[in-house]
């Protein structure tokens, strides 16, 4: 994520917008170690996500599924 992209996901006030922002930039995903094992973990532009997973691609797809969750949960929807 650029310096600009930073600036306008730091600007945006709801888990809702934020979520909507990161799926419009696409999640990727990166290797990392977890407790000596390497994993992937989800992420959108270096910001990590939570899920992580034994390929790249069920990381990618576990991470595009939580954004969308957040996305649709209008409820609890204040900060980030």
């Amino acid at each position: 994520m650029n310096d600009a992209e930073m600036s306008k996901y730091m600007s945006l006030e709801t888990i809702h917008e934020r979520a909507e922002f990161l799926l419009n930039i696409g999640v990727t995903a990166t290797i990392q170690i977890n407790n000596l094992t390497p994993v992937y973990q989800s992420q959108v532009g270096g910001l990590l996500l939570p899920p992580t997973a034994n390929t790249k691609e069920d990381a990618i797809r576990k991470g595009t599924k939580w954004l969308k969750n957040k996305a649709s949960n209008t409820s609890s929807d204040e900060g980030a």
